[in-house]
């Protein structure tokens, strides 16, 4: 056995690293934290540790909030250019009301007319503000209607007591006092 290892005795810093008993200050002590990092940066700067990032030179997208609760679903979607269901099935009655406004004495306008109708139901479903809903349409309130009466097309009527289907964006008339007068007819 070591003769010296015997004669001391083991001191509490002698199993500790030699951070920890280090008799000079860290270099954090001294500059402080903030210094420490910034010459940190600075030397990586000098190596050239930041050149060639991507997206060098292009300003940083920060519309996109990672505390959001559902952000990381967000974030795949929009990097993958997907809309959510709703947001298409807009874009497909859109498209359907602009096909229908452009065709009012299409021998297909009724078929179209119920295809649009399905896509409202599931649109009216799946849309989460209802402000944002699409009335369901008939014949006579399809867009391109008018064009088509004026063409001799006749329309067929909607049945007995079925309920009135307004265009998107249309007005209720205003009762004297300033509020919304109920429609005699009922609506949706």
């Amino acid at each position: 056995m070591d003769q010296s290892r015997r004669e001391r005795p083991a001191e509490p810093g002698d199993r500790l690293s030699p951070y920890w008993t280090n008799p000079e200050p860290s270099p954090l002590a001294v500059k402080g934290y903030r210094d420490w990092v910034e010459e940190q940066i600075q030397e990586a700067m000098a190596r050239g540790d930041f050149d060639n990032l991507p997206g060098k030179g292009k300003p940083l997208d920060l519309t996109e909030n990672p505390f959001e609760k559902d952000w990381l679903v967000h974030h795949i979607l929009k990097n993958a250019s997907v809309a959510p269901e709703w947001i298409e099935l807009r874009r497909e009655i859109q498209a359907d009301l602009a096909w229908l406004r452009d065709h009012p004495d299409h021998p297909g306008r009724a078929e179209r007319i119920r295809e649009t109708n399905r896509k409202i139901d599931r649109y009216n479903l799946l849309v989460p503000i209802p402000n944002l809903q699409y009335p369901r349409l008939t014949p006579a309130t399809a867009p391109g209607a008018r064009l088509a009466q004026a063409a001799g097309v006749e329309a067929p009527s909607s049945p007995a007591g079925a309920p009135r289907a307004e265009t998107p964006g249309a007005q209720l008339p205003r009762a004297a006092g300033g509020g919304v007068q109920p429609s005699p007819e009922g609506s949706r």
